[in-house]
């Protein structure tokens, strides 16, 4: 190897030498491996050089040809300040090196074609987005916890509109500044329901999953409302507003949108989210009644309500169901709606959610006093509970689901999720109706304002965990269909088991999983 070593060094000495005299600001930093060092005229670049391979690679090679063919003239000077005389020196160099290790190298006949072809046009690197439309992505991404968060703090510094607008009522007791949006929210959900999703979740694999979602949201769940009636949160009304959260059905856009980011099964998730909330105009009057007893009734500032289940259910279907109804009637039977719901689906989402900021706003704003009054110490602890009540939920439901049920993973990924989720639009259009008192509603609707914003962030740090999960276990999918070679033995079960629920690095799922997907069950 020393000898070897000896014989390159006269060439390289001559390379330095011979790039002094052409440049005399080159440097050995310019010298190192650039593109523009291969710039070799075509007529000494069109025969390969004996060796060459052995110090630069072939991609380098085919780089310096496409330079070469872009500019059309020989004999030029590169960036580095080398000649061509001293490119050739550099690759009599390497062939020098080449020889003396693995002995001569036959010349390859240089191709034809090879000389005179243009290099292919370059892809334009993407366009940067501007500062401006990269904030503008960012807010319609988030735009449902910028809205909450943004009526929060409106109704906290200027109170007064909102607190204004609670007070105007209609046909003696409906409060129409409360009532109309939640009237568009759902007039603007039928009209986007697209009925032929939901079709592919009506199987029988999914049966007992999809019974489980409808018996959780609106049976299991509530239960805990009993546990969360009894927290001694102060003021009372943040209790009672978590015991009514607990009643209220899926989220309406949230839990499908989180669904889908996960790689759940979205048609089974927009079933679940439309029979429940229309279904819970017929649920939540009864378990209210029972959850809130009349014996608490008439105590002011106790966090006390009047449930009247007949009064409850006939608002509730007032201003849930029909719109609900009309809404999908008018996309099934007025031309031109389904085409002007699919045009605008973007606007129609954010103008709903607006219309529930809107809601909210006002609620908030007619209990500023109360909120600002409060320590805190029993604000940290309202959040606290309303953050682990959606932790609680997710544990049991995805125990449930995992390890009893057993249904396909994209299947059991929906179920979990949308049995976890409560919408917060629903619960706060109900404390509306059971109280008169516009403070006492503000209070009882701050936890289930909180608790959806906690759903939304808890739910974006499940997305990352839950999509790997599907990410594996397609490729372990995709890697069990595929035939095995000719003469090699198949994998085991236990190996394939042990393959496919390997733990993958950080940055991405392992390559070369073995063949086999777990039950929802086993993971």
């Amino acid at each position: 190897m020393e000898h070897r070593l000896l014989a390159v060094l006269p060439s390289l000495g001559a390379v330095w030498r011979s790039a002094s005299s052409q440049h005399a600001a080159c440097t050995c930093s310019r010298l190192a491996f650039t593109p523009n060092l291969f710039a070799v005229p075509k007529h000494q670049l069109a025969t390969p050089v004996p060796g060459y391979s052995a110090l630069f690679s072939r991609g380098l090679q085919q780089q310096a040809r496409q330079a070469i063919a872009g500019t059309g003239g020989d004999g030029f000077t590169n960036s580095s300040g080398l000649t061509n005389n001293s490119l050739v020196s550099i690759n009599g160099a390497s062939a020098g090196f080449a020889s003396s290790s693995t002995g001569p190298t036959p010349a390859t006949p240089a191709s034809p074609t090879s000389a005179t072809t243009p290099a292919p046009p370059s892809q334009p690197p993407p366009a940067k987005k501007s500062p401006w439309e990269q904030a503008k992505a960012a807010a319609v991404k988030n735009f449902l916890p910028l809205a909450f968060a943004t009526a929060l703090v409106w109704a906290l510094v200027w109170p007064d509109p909102g607190a204004y607008l609670v007070g105007i009522k209609v046909a003696g007791n409906i409060r129409i500044a409360q009532v109309l949006p939640v009237v568009l929210v759902f007039l603007i959900s039928g009209l986007q329901l697209d009925t032929k999703d939901m079709r592919a979740a009506l199987s029988a694999r999914n049966l007992p999953a999809l019974a489980y979602g409808l018996i959780a949201i609106l049976a299991i769940t509530p239960l805990l409302g009993f546990v969360l009636r009894e927290l001694p949160l102060e003021p009372k009304e943040f209790a009672t507003g978590l015991a009514v959260f607990s009643v209220a059905p899926t989220t309406l856009g949230v839990g499908v949108a989180l669904t889908a980011a996960c790689g759940g099964n979205e048609a089974l998730a927009l079933l679940l989210t439309v029979a429940t909330n229309a279904l819970a105009v017929f649920t939540m009057p009864p378990e209210l009644q029972l959850l809130l007893p009349p014996a608490a009734e008439g105590a002011a500032g106790a966090g006390a309500v009047n449930v009247n289940v007949f009064d409850l259910l006939t608002k509730l279907a007032a201003t849930v169901l029909v719109p609900f109804v009309l809404g999908k009637a008018a996309r099934e039977y007025l031309p031109g709606a389904a085409a002007f719901a699919k045009a605008h689906r973007g606007r129609l989402s954010l103008f709903s959610t607006a219309s529930l900021a809107f809601v909210v706003w006002q609620t908030l704003s007619s209990a500023r006093d109360l909120l600002l009054a409060q320590q805190p110490g029993p604000l940290a602890a309202m959040v606290a509970a309303a953050l682990g009540m959606h932790l609680f939920y997710l544990a049991a439901n995805f125990a449930v689901v995992w390890h009893v049920l057993r249904p396909p993973l994209r299947e059991a990924i929906a179920v979990g999720i949308m049995a976890s989720q409560k919408s917060a639009p629903v619960a706060v259009t109900v404390i509306s109706y059971l109280s008169s008192n516009p403070a006492q509603q503000g209070l009882m609707a701050l936890p289930a304002v909180v608790g959806q914003m906690g759903q939304i962030f808890i739910g974006a740090a499940l997305a990352r965990q839950l999509s790997a999960v599907v990410a594996r276990h397609k490729e372990a999918e995709a890697l069990a269909a595929k035939p095995p070679l000719p003469g090699s033995p198949a994998p085991s079960a236990s190996a394939a088991a042990a393959a496919s629920a390997a733990p993958p690095p950080p940055s991405q799922p392992p390559p070369g999983q073995a063949a086999g997907a777990q039950e929802p069950g086993a993971k």
